[in-house]
């Protein structure tokens, strides 16, 4: 138990098989825009994947019969709506979600696989591999950059490649063995052609659909917190994302453990660095607060339900961003900042650039808007 009428608990979802989970570029886009034909998975489900998922077992009586309250209705279990960014309250009895993080099991002993930021760079060259972390020098900083706001200054970045593109960094929190996309992800390619029901191949019918798979040992794992008891441990397995990705998923109470923000001592006068931990909206006007930042940018969209739908396994695709046919349908776009970005902010600008990130509510509930801070 976390705190008084709040109960935490450790979700471990372990793909059994390859997975697919979609981005902006589908097979057929929702913005109406030409056909792709070449699909990639993402490498990790999205928040709001969890969320469901997490709605979908605690509305398969996954509750503990000794449960501190009476429940009545679906809509008391996990609310009423799918995820919305007006949402600041919760889901039923779902208070809030961590951000998604991998670990690693062998033997039964869990070990987390913390993520580092962009400004860890992966050098290769003949012989071997190399992992440098930027350091950020104020000092001797010259010229002008103009990105979001005009800068009279481009600070020194030592050991900083421009050409090197921003991936993802992992690091055992055990060993502190370095991790790559590679040493953890594997991926599948399958190629096809569409045919039409009477079984003739389709005119521009040829695709390739890229999977995903986790290697050896890795599962994803993510808390949640509630207002109310589960029966666990618990253990199940579930559909998520597309192409029927199957996962096997354990629940089990713990106390949570993901790393939290810790209040940094702030001096105007120094410099400081925010890494994201997931994924994060965040405004333009906040975004102008920082000073240089190395990050990338990703294309976000949901599925909007809520209770009046009856039909579930059909997408509405003539309507985004509105309900209107009784049928989900898929959000506007919006971007969001990716986790692993950095951001290099005078003292003066931090506490109003945290506290922006931190307003973002809907989002910090489900498990995105997570960062940390430190001194440079």
């Amino acid at each position: 138990m976390t705190d008084k009428n709040k109960y935490s608990y450790l979700v471990t979802a372990q793909p059994i098989d390859r997975y697919f989970f979609g981005s902006e570029k589908t097979f057929l886009p929702a913005d109406g825009s030409k056909v792709n034909y070449l699909v990639r998975s993402m490498i990790m489900p999205q928040q709001t994947t969890l969320l469901g998922m997490m709605r979908y077992a605690i509305l398969n009586n996954l509750m503990d019969s000794k449960s501190v309250s009476v429940i009545k209705t679906d809509s008391d279990k996990i609310g009423s709506e799918s995820f919305n960014i007006s949402n600041t309250t919760g889901y039923g009895i779902i208070d809030s979600l961590s951000p998604l993080f991998l670990m690693y099991e062998e033997k039964g002993k869990k070990i987390n696989i913390d993520l580092l930021g962009f400004d860890h760079q992966l050098y290769n060259n003949q012989e071997t591999k190399s992992l440098e972390k930027v350091v950020f020098r104020f000092e001797d900083a010259t010229g002008n950059s103009n990105t979001i706001s005009n800068n009279n200054f481009v600070p020194q970045l030592d050991k900083f490649d421009h050409k090197q593109h921003n991936q993802m960094i992992w690091q055992n929190k055990e060993t502190k063995d370095w991790l790559t996309e590679e040493d953890i992800f594997g991926r599948n390619e399958q190629p096809g052609n569409q045919k039409s029901y009477t079984g003739e191949a389709l005119k521009d019918a040829f695709y390739k659909q890229t999977f995903c798979y986790l290697k050896k040992g890795y599962r994803f794992g993510f808390y949640v917190e509630l207002n109310d008891k589960l029966e666990t441990p618990c253990f199940f397995k579930v559909l998520m994302g597309a192409d029927q990705s199957e996962f096997k998923i354990t629940i089990e109470e713990v106390i949570n453990h993901f790393d939290k923000e810790v209040p940094v001592e702030v001096d105007v006068n120094s410099m400081f660095k925010v890494s994201l931990l997931s994924d994060a909206y965040m405004t333009n006007e906040n975004l102008s607060l920082t000073d240089f930042s190395i990050n990338e940018i990703i294309d976000f969209r949901y599925i909007m339900t809520d209770s009046t739908i009856q039909n579930f396994a059909e997408l509405d695709t003539t309507n985004i961003g509105k309900i209107t046919k009784g049928r989900p349908v898929k959000s506007t776009k919006i971007q969001l900042i990716e986790k692993g970005s950095v951001f290099y902010i005078k003292g003066k600008n931090l506490q109003s650039f945290i506290e922006n990130i931190k307003a973002q509510k809907a989002f910090k509930k489900i498990g995105y808007n997570n960062f940390k801070t430190e001194k440079i």
